[in-house]
């Protein structure tokens, strides 16, 4: 999804959805082996996630609001 959707938003709209892998990565990583990350992995993944989540906050304020024309 991420790859195909390029030409069609920007970068900063479709990183946070990659974000759902780390969560999909453990959940299925705990189906099939019963494996749980260890608590320095959750902290690293929570500051990723906080980081892109504060990029695009920062950007969305930068950038102004779309209003749509009038015809």
């Amino acid at each position: 999804m991420r790859y195909s959707s390029g030409p069609y938003a920007q970068a900063n709209i479709i990183a946070p959805f990659g974000y759902w892998q780390l969560f999909g990565s453990v959940f299925i990583g705990y189906l099939i082996s019963g494996y749980l990350p260890d608590a320095f992995t959750w902290i690293g993944a929570g500051i990723i996630v906080c980081a892109g989540v504060y990029i695009a906050w920062c950007e969305a304020r930068e950038r102004p609001a779309l209003r749509p024309q009038r015809a």
